[in-house]
């Protein structure tokens, strides 16, 4: 049993290792979540976790069950980060912030975006911004 996994639960059956999670170990895979988004992953380790307890995981339908990533490297190159952040995060009305372009140097995260400030700028384009900051991995696994 990898580390990290749950122990069994239930006793085995035909259809049910009595585990609630199946350990996951991914390297070297690109993932297209959709046209011109999606991801690297060097390396990963995890489990998939169904819904329901006991039902085999069915990888057509991921939405009947979530991934618990343990560790890992997961890349994404900027544009489809830009495609991500324009097409879908920053969709929802009202926007302050339209046109989101980015790249990495040397640990840094520059992102230029048109800015908009409600009330005071039009809301053709928005004010251009340039932001620039250190980025990396907190310990709680988020962006900072």
């Amino acid at each position: 049993m990898p580390e990290g996994l749950p122990k069994p639960k239930r006793a085995a059956g035909p259809r049910d290792s009595g585990v609630d999670a199946v350990g996951l170990s991914i390297q070297d895979v690109d993932f297209e979540l959709t046209d011109g988004i999606g991801f690297h992953v060097k390396s990963l380790a995890g489990a998939m976790v169904p819904h329901q307890a006991g039902t085999p995981i069915d990888f057509d339908d991921p939405s009947r069950y979530d991934i618990h990533v343990y560790s890992g490297t997961v890349v994404i190159k900027s544009d489809e980060l830009d495609a991500l952040f324009n097409r879908y995060v920053l969709t929802r009305e009202p926007r302050s912030l339209s046109s989101v372009a980015n790249q990495t140097i040397d640990g840094t995260l520059i992102v230029d975006v048109g800015a908009r400030l409600f009330g005071f700028v039009p809301p053709i384009g928005g004010l251009p911004t340039h932001l620039a900051g250190p980025i990396k991995v907190g310990a709680d696994g988020w962006l900072v």
